[in-house]
Formats: structure tokens, C-alpha cells, sequence
């Protein structure tokens, strides 16, 4: 046997093994096979105003919620359906005021795309806002202070870090706030779509998340095929990552002096976990993507096309146990579709909790909640 008969017979099937191989983890990841059965904790409803999904929420300490609406993944094929990019500011079940801005020219607001956000609480008036922003020269984290007095809904621009100061070559998804000038970022994509496409779809684990000390970026975790939400422990000492592409949740210790982690858990989901919301030091929430390819098919014919939700609530009794995932909310993606995040605030009229549930480019609905 000549060696153009060895390669077909030894290099030809192990491509077709790998390849059969891939596919296999494709379809497990996407949950192209999973059921997923409607269950609500409560009531629920949805929130009254004038936007299109809200890929990310935060509870404040009060009871509002603040949203980053409007990603417009839709808005060239369904115009009639978008209504723009903008923050938002929930009260009980409306929309209550839309963010201004201040120090933040007319073209920058016209080119302010928010995506992933976190406000990091002063005091009872004061806040910092980052902001995950999209504008058509590339990435930016675009940084704000807050002076809620009086009910303020105005934001002050202060300063921007671009993706070229992280030496990310793409996109960046989700923004956890350590101080006035730090923070953790997500690089989920590549600037090349192709490429982007291709190495989501093997599973290629390229991606990274950053810390930004004021200075310098320095990669403090890769290896990941599309990192996601980030998050911190009340105490600041975890930090906690997701991949939906890749269905995990992961726990870091974090070094306070120097931003750097060390990977301490890894949770494997039955979903593709995105936005993480913190309760308390061992209770979290993911918003999560039963079936991913759902999602994008969602992404791209939003008013044709459902795309399954899911809270999930991860619990566990000491920061030294194991966590343990249970189903907060489900849902075909009738009431919502596509959900990316879970916060929850006190309830009312006797119930204990409300839970507000973001989506990327449905809807926010709002469920009464008694038991967790």
C-alpha cells in the first residue's frame, strides 16, 4: 500500500471522527435536544414602556432597576420593532425615566450602544456606572458618576477605555467595577465575524477576560470560547465568570493588590448560562439560553422567532461548599424570549421577592417570588 493509500486510510477517518466529534459537543452545548417546560415562581407581567429588551439589569439598593436596552442585532431587517439604544431606570412595573448625560458630546450619544453594565453604590446618593459600549470605531468601557440626589437620572461621563487600551482584537460583552478607575472585562468575540463564527462553532476556547488596574490590561483568565457575565462576592474576594457557549460557571479567588485570579470552581450547566446577579455570598442568579441555537435564530427574526428562558438560582452553604443549581423560572419563550439576566428586589403585596428578567432583545418581564 502506497502512503496516498495510508492517509486515506488512517488520516481520513480520524478527521471524520473529530469532526462527527465536534458536531456531538455542538449539539449537546446548543441544547438543540433539551426540553424545556414553562414554570414561573409566581404572577408575572411585564414591564410598561417605551424600549426593546434589556440584555442586562442591575437591582439597586433601593428597589429600582437600572437596564441597558436596545442591542440591535434585529434593527436592520425589522426597523418597526427597534426603539433605539438607551439606560433605563424600573420602578415596580414601568419604566420611570431614561438617562441623560453630561459630559458626553451629541455624537457619542448618537453612537452609545450599551450592552453589559454594573453600578457600583456609593452611598445612599452617589454611584459609578460602567458601561459595555458598541459605537462604530470599536469598543469602549465608558465610565460615569451617578448623583442620585433628588432623584437624579443624569450620568457624567469621565472617562473611556477602548479595546485597543485592552489589546482586545474584537468585542467586549460584560464589565464588573472595582474602583473609580479598574475593572474586569469580557472579550467574547473576534473583530473578524468569520473567524468569530468559525471558532464558536468548533468550540474554540480563544477568548479571555482582562483587568483594567488604570493603566495596563493583563489577561486574568482564557482559554474560553465566549466568556460572558463577570461578577464579584459581596466581599470582593470571588469573582465569577460565565460561558454559555461552553455551559459553565466559574469561581476565582481574586489577589485585592494586583487584580490577578486563581480558578478555585468550575460549574458544568444543563444551559448556557449569561448575566450573573449577586444576592449574597452564596446565592447567585444566571440568566441563561436553554437552547442556543434558538437564540440565534431569535437574534436575527426576533418578531417570527421564540427562544426558550431560564433563571437559574445557585446556592450553597458556606463559601467552602459545593454550589447547587436549581430552576428559579422557565419558559418556552412565549412570555420571554431569549432572557440574559435575573435580578431580584423586596416585594410586594405580601410577596417576598420580585424577580425582574432581562432579555436581549424581547422584553423585561417582572414575577412575584415567595420562596427561594
Amino acid at each position: 500500500m502506497g502512503i496516498t493509500g495510508l492517509v486515506k486510510l488512517v488520516v481520513v477517518p480520524v478527521l471524520l471522527a473529530a469532526l462527527l466529534f465536534q458536531a456531538a459537543r455542538r449539539v449537546d452545548r446548543f441544547g438543540v435536544m433539551r426540553a424545556v417546560w414553562t414554570h414561573h415562581p409566581g404572577s408575572c407581567r411585564e414591564v410598561v414602556g417605551n424600549f426593546r429588551g434589556a440584555e442586562d439589569l442591575q437591582a439597586l439598593s433601593d428597589g429600582h432597576v437600572i437596564a441597558a436596552s436596545g442591542l440591535d442585532t434585529y434593527s436592520h431587517k425589522f426597523p418597526q420593532l427597534y426603539k433605539g439604544p438607551k439606560l433605563l431606570l424600573i420602578k415596580g412595573h414601568e419604566v420611570v425615566a431614561e438617562f441623560q448625560y453630561e459630559n458626553f458630546d451629541a455624537e457619542k450619544q448618537k453612537q452609545f450602544k450599551p450592552h453589559g453594565l454594573f453600578v457600583k453604590e456609593l452611598d445612599r446618593h452617589n454611584a459609578l456606572v460602567f458601561v459595555v459600549n458598541h459605537p462604530p470605531g470599536g469598543d469602549t468601557v465608558d465610565m460615569f458618576t451617578w448623583d442620585r440626589t433628588r432623584g437624579g437620572t443624569t450620568l457624567k461621563h469621565y472617562n473611556s477605555v477602548s479595546a485597543a487600551q485592552l489589546g482586545v482584537n474584537g468585542n467586549i460583552n460584560d464589565v464588573l467595577i472595582i474602583s473609580e478607575t479598574s475593572f474586569y472585562v469580557t472579550n467574547y468575540k473576534f473583530k473578524n465575524y468569520f473567524i468569530g463564527r468559525i471558532f464558536h462553532a468548533l468550540g474554540v476556547p480563544a477568548c479571555k477576560m482582562l483587568y483594567w488596574d488604570g493603566s495596563q490590561a493583563s489577561v486574568v483568565s482564557s482559554g474560553h470560547i465566549e466568556p460572558n457575565g463577570v461578577n464579584m462576592s459581596p466581599d470582593g474576594s470571588r469573582v465569577y465568570l460565565t460561558d454559555p457557549m461552553d455551559n459553565k460557571f466559574f469561581e476565582f479567588s481574586r489577589d485585592a493588590a494586583t487584580g490577578q485570579l486563581t480558578r478555585v470552581a468550575t460549574l458544568a450547566l444543563p444551559t448556557g448560562p449569561d448575566n450573573i446577579e449577586v444576592v449574597d455570598e452564596n446565592t447567585v442568579l444566571l440568566g441563561c439560553h436553554p437552547k442556543l441555537h434558538q437564540l440565534f435564530e431569535h437574534l436575527v427574526d426576533p418578531e417570527n422567532v421564540h427562544s426558550p428562558s431560564q433563571v437559574l438560582q445557585l446556592k450553597r452553604k458556606d463559601p467552602s461548599s459545593p454550589w447547587e443549581a436549581s430552576e428559579l423560572f422557565a419558559d418556552d419563550g412565549r412570555a420571554i424570549s431569549g432572557s440574559s439576566v435575573g435580578v431580584l428586589v423586596s416585594g410586594k403585596h405580601g410577596h417576598k421577592h420580585t424577580l425582574y428578567i432581562g432579555s436581549v432583545v424581547d422584553k423585561v418581564l417582572m414575577c412575584d417570588v415567595d420562596t427561594l
